[in-house]
């Protein structure tokens, strides 16, 4: 049996609408899809939050294919307390290390984290500990030959946010 080509248009029940109210006036944003990667291929969305006094990182990643279906979901906690880079990375070496044992073909990996998004595409490096966090996750991301690793907007992450 063959499978019909996956279109490029959004899931639309893959993520919540969010508003946001301001004092001032109410102001809906604008629902920012979630879209799926191609056929045969997974999309890996991650996102972090923290417990700033517990010192925990409460890591969310999701796995889904070219339907919005999920193949996969983790949740994890992690002791440490960083700057909020620091933890964007952390938690996608995690989510990285947990993907690489499910020897799945990830092609795409969406988080909200635009500088570790930003820092992974580029060539430059420095010396700071984030960029001890960089190389730690570059080194995983050669397990994913050719995966994509892009920001989006917070809306587009949801599933991610919310585990």
């Amino acid at each position: 049996m063959g499978r019909a080509k996956s279109s490029s248009k959004p899931v639309a029940v893959a993520e919540p609408v969010l508003t946001h109210q301001s004092t001032a006036n109410s102001v809906q944003q604008q629902q920012i899809p979630w879209f799926p990667p191609s056929p045969n291929g997974f999309k890996l969305n991650v996102d972090v939050a923290t417990n700033f006094e517990q010192k925990k990182l409460g890591i969310g990643a999701i796995l889904r294919d070219h339907d919005g279906m999920v193949v996969a979901a983790l949740s994890k906690v992690v002791q440490g307390s960083f700057r909020s880079d620091e933890m964007e990375a952390k938690s996608l070496f995690h989510a990285l290390n947990w993907a690489s044992q499910l020897q799945l073909s990830i092609t795409h990996i969406e988080t909200d984290a635009l500088r570790v998004s930003t820092t992974l595409n580029s060539a430059t490096s420095d010396l700071s500990s984030f960029s001890n966090f960089i190389f730690d996750v570059r080194c995983l991301l050669s397990f994913f030959l050719g995966v994509l690793v892009s920001h989006v907007k917070r809306t587009a992450n949801q599933a991610a946010h919310l585990l």
